[in-house]
């Protein structure tokens, strides 16, 4: 293993705590190393190309990463706050 692989998996997310539900660990924050950050769809471009050059060997900064899903659960309950704030305003 190389020190690269070593700094990948001393960084990797660890699974989950005894109890709770598999949706609760899809919600937690990823890093270089974990497969999910891989997925576009579950973390946005920007992270996934983080994933992908860390994979890579190339020097990035550390980061980590709060898939989508875990930010729309999050935002859901002040949705309609922030959408009343913002209506009726010029954003353009």
């Amino acid at each position: 293993m190389s020190a690269q692989d070593d700094r990948i998996a001393s960084t990797t997310a660890t699974a989950p705590a005894p109890g709770t539900g598999a949706a609760d660990a899809d919600l937690r924050p990823l890093g270089p190393g974990d497969p999910g950050a891989l997925d576009p769809a579950r973390v946005g471009g920007k992270a996934m190309n983080l994933a992908r050059l860390s994979a890579g060997g190339f020097d990035v900064p550390p980061w980590r990463v709060l898939p989508t899903d875990a930010f729309r659960r999050a935002l859901d309950p002040l949705r309609a706050e922030v959408e009343a704030a913002l209506a009726g305003r010029d954003l353009g």
